[in-house]
């Protein structure tokens, strides 16, 4: 998830691009409307649902971490989606929702990722396959 836009915020849709396919695994490029794939994403019936977002942690720039969803009601999310990540949880009873979070070093507008995060691009793309892989 994540706005293109705003430099940072589209690390997780950049990460995503580069994640390797799987049997089983659905990869959503959902943007900052995630709201727009829920029918597609219920109709998959997961078991369990992995959001990969912008999420401002107070970490190193590009550090990744991985929350659940009940984590994520303390900590700022980007705030360029039109549904909060805890809302979407109601729509899938009883699928188990994790969030894997990558530290932004801005949100603001433009086009272009930070240069740290342009550089650790290839190190945060093996961290998140780490976690989904454990997940």
């Amino acid at each position: 998830m994540g706005s293109p836009l705003k430099t940072d915020d589209d690390i997780a849709n950049q990460v995503l691009d580069k994640l390797k396919g799987r049997d089983g695994l659905l990869k959503v490029r959902a943007e900052a409307v995630p709201e727009n794939f829920i029918k597609p994403i219920q109709e998959f019936k997961p078991e369990v649902i992995t959001f990969l977002d912008a999420v401002d942690f107070r970490g190193g720039v590009g550090e990744v971490r991985l929350f659940t969803l009940r984590d994520m009601t303390d900590i700022m999310v980007s705030t360029t989606h039109s549904l909060p990540i805890g809302i979407m949880g109601q729509f899938f009873p009883g699928v188990r929702i994790m969030v894997i979070g990558i530290q932004p070093k801005s949100i603001d507008y433009g086009t272009e990722l930070s240069r740290e995060l342009e550089f650790k691009m290839q190190d945060i793309t093996r961290e998140v396959e780490k976690l989904i892989l454990r997940i």
